[in-house]
């Protein structure tokens, strides 16, 4: 189970702002990048309401992942000391690992900004796997004791280890920078970074997530991978898991999709293989969210 990101903002004003005829760069090729484009007609995905968090509707939520269906459930937690928190864990000194691979720290980020095109995504990447179980939850512990996020956070650790027992659980922490100043959109990584948003192409994974927004906005657009035909001959989405061929704002897809608007306090359920595409508004350094997967 990995623990994911923290992130953020306003996903309507994203996905509307979104040139997708952009250069696809290393995350598909022209075909992809023509389908993708938007067409004259937008549709709206459905709205999920968040849910009161407590520990029996945490059992519900993983019981949901060994139905058939795809089970995408999301909470509202609290928010008590999350603002101190963050500050806290953006004074870190330590060293985190960036999505290109390279090795970045948060006074890095800020000296990036407004033209950050950097992530942290400890703990996600290939070659990480030697990090210790319990990294995350010490960095949590650290910074956000006596918090409503301590306390879901060990709700749901517990929860998930009396299910799964044997199962291994991967923690991953993802921060996002400024990148208000770029001029022209950049796709880096799968990640397309632009003045007025970011965003991650529509994918599947294949492990549970559990993911904790700490501050900012996040939106999760989340479809069930099996109400989709397999792509275009000619569409070469670069991994398997990828359909950046699909726009879940186009008219076509929008009913398929249900969006998920998160913001500090909330944690989102979602079983693997979830069809999802992530945004959010372009922030100064965000700590938005926390993320579990399960594999």
């Amino acid at each position: 189970m990995k623990l994911y990101s923290l992130h953020t903002d306003n996903l309507h004003k994203v996905a509307n702002t979104v040139d997708s005829c952009q250069n696809v760069g290393q995350s598909g090729d022209k075909e992809c990048k023509r389908l993708r484009t938007r067409s004259a007609s937008k549709g709206s995905p459905g709205q999920l309401v968040a849910q009161a968090f407590g520990k029996e509707a945490v059992v519900a939520a993983l019981h949901g992942f060994d139905q058939k269906e795809s089970a995408v459930v999301y909470f509202h937690f609290g928010n008590s000391n999350l603002v101190e928190g963050c500050h806290a864990l953006k004074q870190s000194t330590e060293t985190f690992m960036s999505h290109n691979g390279s090795t970045i720290k948060m006074e890095d980020m800020r000296k990036l900004a407004p033209w950050c095109t950097r992530r942290i995504e400890q703990g996600l990447q290939v070659g990480q796997k030697e990090l210790k179980a319990a990294w995350l939850t010490e960095l949590v512990e650290k910074h956000f004791a006596h918090s409503a996020l301590k306390d879901a956070w060990d709700t749901v650790i517990a929860e998930v280890q009396a299910k799964w027992p044997t199962r291994s659980v991967q923690q991953v922490l993802m921060v996002t920078g400024d990148c208000s100043g770029l001029l022209d959109s950049e796709d880096l990584f799968n990640v397309v970074f632009g003045k007025e948003w970011q965003r991650v192409r529509c994918h599947w994974d294949g492990f549970h997530v559990v993911c904790f927004v700490v501050e900012g906005d996040k939106r999760f657009l989340t479809a069930n991978r099996g109400d989709f035909p397999p792509p275009a001959v000619g569409c070469n989405n670069r991994n398997v898991n990828e359909r950046h061929d699909i726009d879940p704002f186009d008219v076509q897809n929008s009913a398929k999709f249900k969006e998920a608007h998160m913001s500090g306090g909330h944690v989102l359920f979602m079983k693997a293989g979830t069809l999802h595409e992530v945004c959010r508004a372009v922030p100064q350094l965000s700590v938005a969210c926390c993320r579990l997967e399960v594999c």
